[in-house]
């Protein structure tokens, strides 16, 4: 079941796209470099299964549910369902980060599902040029326009974006902690919370 607490923030209108900001140690990251991989790893824990000791997790995936009515609590503690027979879910499945125009979004849901399927036309076209030995055929072309006329279609439509109660579009925001080591090779970095503030 869902705690009552969980849905005060219920939204029925199931938008699921959000502008996303990273923070890195407290200072905000305007690139990708650093924003994709925040994304990556929020997108892990958001997926599930959470371990109930997990404290920073758990509060992680409750903050989630509260704001983004596509995800559900339980979903994130005990795990998303398997997209197919004897495949395991993977954070791609669910959740997905683009970016465009120097803008960062994370979408959920429908929008996510919709870009996962034009996404994989673009994969089985590029696969059949292979087979065929054509670097660009015309189905490859319209798979590629499919998908990022969708991404485009998605950040520009504001009826999509994530909203508060009283009808504000809200941003996603990641508070990532480092060890510090920046521009290094061995620099590593994870999720130490999340919050949504007006976009």
């Amino acid at each position: 079941f869902i705690m009552i607490s969980l849905l005060q923030n219920y939204n029925p209108a199931f938008t699921s796209v959000m502008p996303v900001r990273v923070k890195i140690d407290g200072k905000e990251s305007y690139s990708e470099y650093f924003i994709r991989p925040a994304c990556k790893k929020l997108s892990a824990i958001l997926l599930g299964p959470t371990n109930k000791n997990d404290e920073k997790n758990l509060s992680i995936i409750k903050t989630f549910a509260q704001h983004d009515p596509d995800y559900k609590y339980n979903m994130g503690l005990f795990g998303h369902p398997n997209v197919s027979v004897n495949k395991k879910p993977k954070p791609s499945d669910y959740f997905r980060y683009v970016t465009q125009n120097f803008e960062h979004f994370f979408m959920t849901g429908k929008h996510s599902q919709s870009l996962k399927k034009y996404g994989k036309q673009v994969g089985n076209e590029k696969y059949a040029g292979k087979i065929l030995d054509v670097d660009n055929s015309l189905d490859l072309e319209v798979a590629r326009k499919n998908y990022w006329g969708s991404i485009k279609n998605y950040i520009k439509n504001k009826a999509y974006r994530l909203k508060e109660k009283s009808d504000k579009p809200i941003a996603l925001v990641i508070d990532m902690i480092s060890n510090g080591k920046y521009g290094q090779s061995n620099f590593k970095m994870d999720v130490e919370r999340i919050s949504f503030e007006l976009a």
